[in-house]
C-alpha cells in the first residue's frame, strides 16, 4: 500500500501477515471500528479474505447446497458481505491518493454462484418461477487454474478480491452492496495479481485516526 512518495517510509521485503480469526472480519462498514493491523506506505501484506457469505473455507465433500457450513464468527448485526479489516494505513491524509499493488491472489478450494431468483429485478425480466435460484457448486483445482461445477462444467481461474474499501465518513453501520466513489462492492475482474488500484482519500474515518481500509471475498466469475 503506497501514499505519495514524500510520505513513504522504508519499508521492509517481508510481507506482514494478518490472520484470518474471530473479531477480525465484520459483514457492514463502519468508521467506529477499530483496525486490526497497522501498516505504513510501501508495507507488503499477506491476508486471508474470507468468504463473502461468511461460508467456512473447508467444507465437507461432496458439495451440497444443504450442507454447507457458516462461519460461527457471523454476529447479529454482520447482514452483508464477510470483510476482513479494517487496516490502518499510517501516515494517510485527505487529499492523498493511495494505491493499493495486488501482487497475487489464490483462490481456495471451492467456491459458488448463482442465478437470479424472480423476485429480483433480473429474475423478473427473465421471466423466472417465483422463488426459482440456480445453485452452481465449484471445486477448484488451483494448480490447473480450472472450476468444475456439480453438472461438469469448467471455467478457467482469474480470481480477484470482490471488495476493496473504506467507510462513508458518517456514523453507524452501512451496507458493503454498493460500490462507493471510495471504494467498496467494485466487483472489477480487472483487479487480479499484477494490477494496482487507486482510491481517493477524500476524508479520514473518524477526525483523529488514520486511514483504513477493508477486504473481502473472491468471487467465480465467467
Amino acid at each position: 500500500m503506497n501514499l505519495p512518495s514524500n510520505q513513504r517510509d522504508n519499508p521492509s521485503e517481508e510481507r506482514m501477515s494478518i490472520p484470518l480469526k474471530t473479531g477480525s472480519c465484520a459483514g457492514y462498514f463502519s468508521r467506529g471500528r477499530d483496525p486490526i493491523a497497522r501498516v505504513r506506505s510501501g508495507d507488503r501484506v499477506r491476508l486471508r479474505t474470507p468468504e463473502a457469505n461468511w461460508f467456512v473455507h473447508n467444507q465437507p465433500r461432496p458439495l451440497c447446497e444443504s450442507n454447507l457450513v457458516m462461519w460461527e464468527a457471523r454476529q447479529r448485526e454482520d447482514s452483508g458481505h464477510c470483510m476482513i479489516g479494517p487496516i490502518e494505513v499510517v501516515g494517510a491524509e485527505p487529499g492523498m491518493v493511495l494505491e493499493v499493488e495486488i501482487e497475487d491472489v489464490v483462490p481456495g478450494s471451492w467456491g459458488w454462484s448463482g442465478a437470479e431468483q424472480n423476485d429480483r429485478s433480473w429474475g423478473r425480466k427473465l421471466g423466472l418461477d417465483e422463488g426459482s435460484f440456480l445453485s452452481l457448486l465449484w471445486e477448484i483445482d488451483v494448480d490447473a487454474g480450472l472450476a468444475r461445477n456439480q453438472f461438469g462444467d469448467e471455467v478457467r481461474l482469474r480470481p480477484f478480491p470482490g471488495l476493496i474499501g473504506m467507510p462513508p465518513n458518517l456514523p453507524g453501520r452501512h451496507s458493503t452492496v454498493p460500490p462507493r466513489n471510495f471504494g467498496g462492492n467494485l466487483d472489477c475482474r480487472e483487479l487480479v495479481a499484477g494490477s494496482r488500484l487507486f482510491l481517493s482519500l477524500i476524508h479520514i474515518s473518524e477526525p483523529t485516526r488514520p486511514q483504513r481500509r477493508e477486504f473481502g471475498g473472491l468471487w467465480l466469475r465467467k
